[in-house]
């Protein structure tokens, strides 16, 4: 499954025993996005079963555009949704292990944690 590299991750603090900064960034990275694919699956779990309004649907298509622009801007790249994108339910899984592989992805590349990041629209 797509989360056994989550749970390959040291524990919560061991980002506190690394000398190198980069290496300590990734680590510290991996740890705070460990927590949103589990928060993630649960709501998709429970809306996927449940009826929901409309609305909250369409808030975690929201949810989820706006991590893929993110991570997209964190890549230097063009995002492929826009912000009001709605998404059909049995889309959801996928949009959001696409995120989280790609985010995992970037923060395992990424080795200059000094650099800023454009967050201009």
């Amino acid at each position: 499954m797509w989360l056994d590299v989550i749970e390959e991750l040291p524990s919560q603090f061991a980002f506190l025993y690394f000398a190198d900064y980069t290496q300590t960034m990734k680590i510290f990275f991996y740890e705070l996005l460990k927590y949103n694919p589990y928060a993630n699956i649960a709501f998709i779990r429970v809306i996927s079963e449940q009826k929901f309004r409309e609305e909250a649907k369409k808030l975690f298509s929201h949810i989820l555009n706006a991590h893929h622009i993110w991570r997209a801007r964190m890549a230097n790249k063009l995002p492929m949704f826009i912000r009001r994108k709605n998404h059909q339910v049995d889309c959801f899984t996928e949009i959001d292990q696409n995120n989280h592989h790609l985010c995992f992805g970037l923060t395992h590349e990424l080795n200059d944690y000094d650099k800023d990041v454009n967050i201009e629209n």
